[in-house]
């Protein structure tokens, strides 16, 4: 992997690979994975520990990149230092045979430096928003899991379990948010409003509402973080290459915007793009729903796909005119990327109920991400993932008689 410089890397690793390791959870309750050599006879048992660390230029897509490196690295051996017999494997390969891990460690001071010849440490370049570190986090843990799921589920040639594609569509959210945001401020095409494409599932009349819904939120979160900045800093500092968002209009039938992100009708090819985005998704969303009726489960699938409806109508509700129409703030206030009314509405219609995202700290919110880690837990049969407490002491043990391997790497 290509080593990038501090300044443009997002995420910072440290890994090391392990026979047996304790971790210390929420500063009370130890876990062990892997194998101790005073409990085994029989050494086999790899895993890797991963220390990982957040700057003020991580990003989802750099969290998840960080994810899919870890499970690619070939350092990985299940014999002993030095036998000449044992070669090196991913965890992604050792899953396919079982008998392998990944412990987790939050370690923001992965990100420091030294001063006066290391008589004091610097940890300038650390994410300073602690709230969306511990986000990045969970995404990272979360990814872990998901593709080591997918692969499990490959190689072992069974279907996802029925939970899943929910789960992953809430999981891609804030990626996908993240994307189009990113995509508004760098492409000529800025000002036209991006789909939702990556749920099968999902009414093709749904994806642009949805997708402006998830985008409206993103930057509305990111506003938050603007606004705890000098008022003075902020307006001499606010970004001039974000698009004006006024008036976004969408047709009640097709669900495809009349307007762009500025109000203004869309060019034809601006129209032409959308069309074909459109008509390729409703050919998945008919495939998806031709496989969902000949599949033995078929009423199981129906229940979820309900469900999965029903939850995606909450935020595209109906409307009783001829179009749909989003009203975002005046550009004034763009300029500083506050979006105070950034919720999806459609006229008159009351705002619909708050999503569930990754980044949402709330109880309820949290017990469901406990639950989908049980269900996680339940379903990963080759590879065990323990996560450290986030913000908590990190007690760790380890064993590691084929030599720990360590590298430090940059995403």
């Amino acid at each position: 992997m290509r080593t990038m410089t501090a300044s443009s890397s997002g995420v910072h690793l440290s890994i090391q690979r392990y026979r047996g390791c304790k971790l210390l959870l929420c500063e009370r309750e130890w876990k062990t994975v892997g194998q101790f050599r005073e409990n085994e006879s029989k050494l086999t048992h790899c895993g890797l520990l991963v220390y990982i660390s957040f700057t003020n230029e991580a990003t989802y897509a750099k969290v998840e990149q960080a994810a899919s490196a870890v499970l690619q690295l070939p350092v990985c051996t299940r014999g002993l230092w030095g036998d000449a017999q044992s070669t090196t494997s991913s965890i992604a390969e050792l899953a396919a045979n079982g008998d392998t891990s990944v412990v987790i460690v939050p370690q923001a001071n992965l990100i420091c430096r030294l001063k006066g010849n290391g008589k004091s440490i610097q940890y300038h370049g650390q994410l300073s928003d602690r709230s969306k570190a511990r986000r990045f986090y969970r995404f990272f843990c979360d990814s872990l899991r998901a593709k080591l799921l997918e692969e499990q589920c490959l190689l072992s040639k069974s279907p996802l379990p029925s939970w899943y594609n929910e789960w992953k569509q809430r999981h891609d959210e804030p990626l996908i948010a993240e994307t189009a945001v990113t995509t508004q401020t760098t492409n000529n095409d800025s000002h036209i409003p991006s789909a939702f494409t990556s749920d099968p599932s999902m009414p093709p009349e749904q994806i642009y509402p949805y997708q402006w819904q998830l985008t409206s939120q993103e930057l509305n979160r990111t506003s938050v973080v603007t606004d705890t900045k000098d008022t003075k800093d902020a307006k001499d500092e606010a970004p001039s290459s974000t698009p004006p968002i006024d008036t976004v209009r969408f047709d009640v039938d097709t669900g495809l915007p009349l307007t762009d992100y500025r109000g203004k009708p869309l060019t034809k090819s601006a129209i032409k793009k959308i069309h074909k985005v459109y008509n390729a998704h409703r050919k998945r969303h008919e495939k998806w729903k031709a496989q969902q009726q000949n599949s033995p489960s078929s009423s199981t699938n129906a229940t979820k796909s309900s469900e999965s409806t029903e939850r995606k109508d909450s935020l595209t509700a109906t409307s009783v005119s001829s179009t749909m129409t989003v009203i975002a703030p005046s550009n004034s206030t763009m300029d500083k990327l506050s979006l105070q009314t950034s919720s999806f509405t459609l006229d008159d219609s009351p705002a619909p109920p708050q999503t569930f995202h990754n980044n949402d700290r709330n109880n309820k919110n949290h017990d469901q991400e406990e639950h989908y880690d049980q269900l996680f837990d339940q379903a990963l049969t080759s590879t065990a993932i323990l996560c450290g407490t986030f913000g908590k002491r990190q007690g760790i043990e380890i064993a590691s008689d084929m030599g720990p391997f360590s590298h430090v790497f940059q995403v």
